[in-house]
């Protein structure tokens, strides 16, 4: 079953992005999920079902604060949500638990491992983002994702 074939991302400029390794993400369905620049975003990057097609927005002007590193597992974690079945679940009318964010994140760190792009200095950007996310309706508070993430990368 695919689910990356590589994840580098080189946001150039972030005016045009170019996804070096992230050349495929599937879903739960075995659809290819499709990566769109949006700027009508609240936040850096987003899962969603748009016109029919699973799709994962990103905000340029936001993913370019981050470190290439967390805009890689930014990525991961939006095509976990879609390969983990969240998108569909979701865009269906169904709840989605917050332990959903916690797949996501596990997911997106296994995949990073696997592919040889985390190390220690990655893990702790990737620990410092999530340590900075606020908790709400449907995420749970950045410190314990940032610890969960830690045991998913042993």
């Amino acid at each position: 079953m695919r689910f990356f074939i590589g994840l580098a991302i080189l946001f150039t400029g972030l005016h045009s992005l170019a996804y070096v390794g992230m050349d495929e993400c599937w879903d739960v369905n075995n659809q290819p999920v499709r990566i769109q620049q949006t700027m009508a975003l609240r936040q850096a990057a987003e899962s969603t079902i748009a016109n029919g097609l699973p799709t994962i927005l990103l905000h340029p002007q936001m993913m370019g604060q981050y470190p290439q590193d967390v805009q890689q597992f930014i990525v991961a974690h939006e095509c976990s949500h879609h390969r983990q079945g969240h998108v569909v679940s979701h865009h269906y009318g169904n709840t989605l638990p917050l332990t959903s964010e916690f797949d996501a994140d596990c997911m997106a760190v296994r995949t990073m491992k696997d592919l040889g792009l985390l190390n220690g200095y990655v893990l702790q950007n990737i620990q410092r983002f999530l340590n900075s996310l606020s908790a709400d309706a449907t995420h749970p508070a950045g410190q314990h994702r940032a610890q969960y993430a830690r045991q998913c990368a042993q």
